[in-house]
């Protein structure tokens, strides 16, 4: 899978958001993305907005990465609903810290 810039992640999810006859199982063909980060892109594009793309790499605090580490242990949420609303861009930044926390 090649790197998308911000204008083609735009593109994928105004033809998704557009044609309801097109699946993120076709898209995901189409672009040749990984059906599971294709559906992560354009659920957080969904709930925040074209805006989240503008963000830079941002750097967390120890606190905060405690807080989010004890909601996706003991809260309700799922890690991918708990990664979207908090804005993270892929699910691997909570993957990688659930798992760096159980070492």
């Amino acid at each position: 899978m090649s790197k998308f810039n911000k204008e083609q992640k735009i593109e994928i999810y105004r033809k998704w958001k557009k044609d309801e006859k097109i699946s993120i199982s076709q898209l995901s063909k189409a672009y040749k993305m990984n059906l599971a980060n294709l559906d992560y892109m354009l659920r957080l594009i969904d709930m925040h907005g074209t805006n989240i793309l503008n963000t830079r790499k941002r750097v967390y605090s120890k606190k905060f990465k405690e807080q989010t580490i004890e909601q996706a242990i003991f809260g309700t949420k799922s890690d991918v609903q708990l990664s979207l609303e908090l804005g993270f861009k892929s699910i691997g930044r909570l993957n990688n810290w659930l798992r760096e926390y159980k070492e």
